[in-house]
């Protein structure tokens, strides 16, 4: 009986393989990473979205005295109050993270009680990346608006910082309310 040549890969052809792995994942590994930190920013633009609509409606939205000598007349248009940041601390804190996930637990549902956060209809009610943050001054044509957004991605320390704002724009007289802003959002360190 005569045994079959069986025959393997030699070293040169061993040594290519390893070489177009080590070539690809040096190619493929940070694009991957990259990716995948920008979909996490996703979470900062859809939430900031409805921020924005939330402060838009509550601004164009007419209000009357409720007491004093203008009981019954309009009131000025305004944005709702400023509000810090929410949850607290950053979502890499174990304070707001109980499971260690890296993003904000969405057990406390308190968190997004305060009057301003009600008066734009806005929470969020999952796991979240981003803590959210509003500041307004003025009234009338005086009145300004930024919303904000801040993620600690991978929690090093640095942030990805996204925001959308909008000026108030009122007609004297019949207290018709209107809001001028840019489409797009303002960001720093997008991927940190």
């Amino acid at each position: 009986m005569r045994k079959p040549n069986v025959r393997g890969f030699t070293l040169i052809e061993l040594m290519i393989v390893v070489a177009i792995l080590a070539i690809l994942s040096v190619i493929a590994v940070p694009s991957f990473i990259k990716y995948m930190r920008r979909a996490k920013t996703a979470e900062a633009v859809e939430q900031l979205e409805l921020v924005f609509r939330g402060a838009v409606q509550y601004f164009i939205t007419p209000r009357a005295h409720a007491s004093g000598p203008s009981l019954g007349g309009l009131a000025d248009c305004r944005f709702p109050d400023p509000i810090g940041a929410t949850p607290a601390s950053s979502c890499c804190d174990p304070a707001v993270d109980t499971d260690s996930d890296g993003r904000c637990d969405s057990a406390d549902e308190t968190v997004w009680s305060a009057a301003s956060w009600q008066a734009m209809n806005f929470e969020v009610k999952d796991h979240h990346l981003f803590v959210y943050a509003l500041e307004s001054q003025g009234a009338n044509d005086d009145a300004r608006f930024r919303a904000m957004a801040h993620g600690d991605l991978d929690c090093d320390g640095t942030s990805s910082t996204f925001t959308r704002g909008g000026i108030g724009v009122a007609a004297t007289g019949t207290r018709e309310c209107a809001v001028r802003s840019s489409s797009s959002l303002a960001v720093f360190n997008e991927t940190e």
